[in-house]
């Protein structure tokens, strides 16, 4: 077979491209998710390759990147993030997955970007390689209990021994984390409403403390999250005298909650706050966990860790910068859960 590579049209192509990476990427790949993705992000639209066996003019896979605007030593750049690579499974081997993401990074390389990222999966660590890029980041996932019920397991089912010792230790775990918050003499409050420019301004602000990481303006703001195509995203806030000082984001699925960002000034009773306002939300629909993947290097992975918060697996990152862009050596990175694509 012969195999080649060409730009998508992400019009014509659509609705094969929708129903294959139904197939082979993810359940929730439809419509909704296609036009939020690819069309709709305020940083730019979506660059995508696909695969062609040159036999039967199938598309067998697909990959690209999405512009994205960050903060890159001190000032705003305009970046990329790898998104949505999928192969047919007979066409699955080392050389297809080289010669398409050749091809994305290419487009990255002809491009005005200053660097770009991905979150690969196990597989894709070894098409990097190949291509002389290494793994240079690890996102860990931190988690913390809300309950001990999983833990008791058996036990919890003993009539009343067994949920009066579970009530019992959870009413430690809450109580010890109710006196870790109400310290900053923040108002803690439910953004319901689209972000405004006061969080552009505080984007601004704020940025080149946290070293590399997404430049959260409002409009990136409400289309990631406000905006999601699934997700019910949520969103806290922390004012003080009426300034914008920080806020959280996360997201709840069944028993389980994801910390999808936490971002602010420098000022950790703030953001103990924030944390520990949403983890106050979360025990009352009784969630028994929450994740908050974070890069292990950034200094905000050992902050939440003195929050109770403890690493388990780590998956690996890739940020890289075009050659000729500016140099990463050294560079602090800041990437959370909600820094991924979708």
């Amino acid at each position: 077979m012969r195999i080649t590579v060409r730009p998508a049209d992400l019009h014509a192509d659509r609705d094969v491209l929708i129903d294959m990476m139904l197939r082979f990427l993810t359940p929730m790949s439809d419509g909704p998710r296609y036009d939020w993705l690819y069309h709709q992000n305020p940083d730019g639209q979506a660059q995508l390759w696909v695969l062609i066996d040159s036999d039967t003019g199938a598309i067998v896979g697909s990959g690209g990147f999405v512009p994205r605007r960050m903060y890159v030593n001190g000032r705003e750049s305009l970046c990329a993030i790898l998104v949505d690579f999928w192969i047919h499974p007979e066409y699955r081997s080392l050389g297809p997955a080289l010669q398409l993401q050749r091809a994305c990074l290419a487009g990255i390389e002809a491009g005005p970007y200053d660097l770009y990222y991905d979150f690969p999966q196990e597989n894709m660590v070894a098409v990097y390689r190949r291509l002389g890029i290494e793994t240079s980041q690890w996102l860990v996932r931190l988690t913390k209990p809300l309950s001990l019920k999983r833990k008791f397991g058996r036990l919890g089912q003993i009539p009343f021994f067994g949920r009066s010792l579970i009530a019992a230790t959870n009413g430690i775990l809450k109580v010890r984390d109710a006196g870790k918050g109400n310290r900053s003499r923040c108002t803690i409050s439910e953004q319901r409403v689209e972000c405004g420019d006061n969080f552009t301004q505080l984007a601004r602000q704020v940025s080149s403390k946290y070293g590399v990481c997404v430049a959260r303006t409002a409009s990136y703001l409400n289309w990631r999250f406000q905006s999601h195509f699934h997700h019910r995203c949520e969103m806290l806030t922390a004012h003080r005298d009426g300034s914008l000082l920080g806020y959280i984001l996360f997201v709840e699925d069944a028993e389980t909650a994801t910390i999808l960002d936490l971002f602010g000034m420098e000022d950790e009773r703030m953001k103990s706050d924030l944390v520990f306002a949403a983890l106050e939300v979360l025990r009352e629909r009784n969630v028994l966990s929450v994740n908050a993947p974070s890069l292990r290097s950034h200094p905000q992975t050992a902050f939440l860790r003195k929050l109770g918060f403890y690493p388990r697996e780590p998956h690996p990152v890739v940020i890289s910068a075009p050659r000729g862009k500016a140099g990463l050596e050294g560079a602090n990175f800041f990437l959370m859960d909600g820094d991924r694509d979708s």
